[in-house]
Parts: structure tokens; sequence; C-alpha cells
């Protein structure tokens, strides 16, 4: 009997700890709205946050991954699907999944 109640006991503390900040935070007193002139500046500094992006070279690394993979998939692809069909739908089969790395690459 005392071995079945070990368990219930850590389920029934796991419970309760992990209600704890939920309960927290229904007991704390509600925020103030927020005021104009603080939903301006946060405004202000998203847009300005935005503006630097775009100056950044993150824009041209983000391009270049995005190459990458999509040419590293291309070739993963045809060959997986390639190895799931017969032996003689394998060369259309490729020539699928080429076609459609051409469209997304368009796309």
């Amino acid at each position: 009997m005392g071995k079945r109640l070990i368990p219930r006991f850590h389920l029934v503390l796991l419970l309760c700890l992990s209600l704890q900040p939920l309960l927290a935070q229904t007991a704390s007193p509600a925020a103030a709205p927020a005021t104009s002139t603080d939903t301006n500046t946060r405004i202000a500094k998203l847009e300005q946050q935005v503006a630097d992006a775009k100056g950044s070279a993150d824009n041209g690394w983000m391009l270049t991954s995005s190459a990458l993979v999509l040419m590293m998939t291309g070739p993963g692809l045809a060959l997986f699907y390639g190895g799931l069909v017969r032996k003689k739908n394998v060369l259309g089969t490729m020539m699928q999944s080429f076609a459609l790395m051409a469209v997304v690459t368009v796309l």
C-alpha cells in the first residue's frame, strides 16, 4: 500500500507546483492599460528596427541560405522519391522533382 501512495503523492505535488505560477498570475492586480504615448513609443521603436533590418546584410544571408537549402533539397528529394518507385519509373520521378524545384525557384 505504501508503494502505491508515493507515486500519487508525487503526481499531486507536481500538479501543485505546475499550477503555482498560474495562481500567482491570477492573484496579481490587473495591469494598467497602455497609454497612447507608450504605444506610440513602441511603434516608433518597431519602425526603427524594421528600417535597420532593411539596410543590413541579414536579408542577403537569408536569400543565400535559402538558395543553398533549395539546391540541396532538389537532388535529395529526387533520389528519395526515385528509390520509392519501380526501376522503370525512376527517371520520370526524378525529373518531376527537378521540375518542381524549378517552379519553386521561380515562385
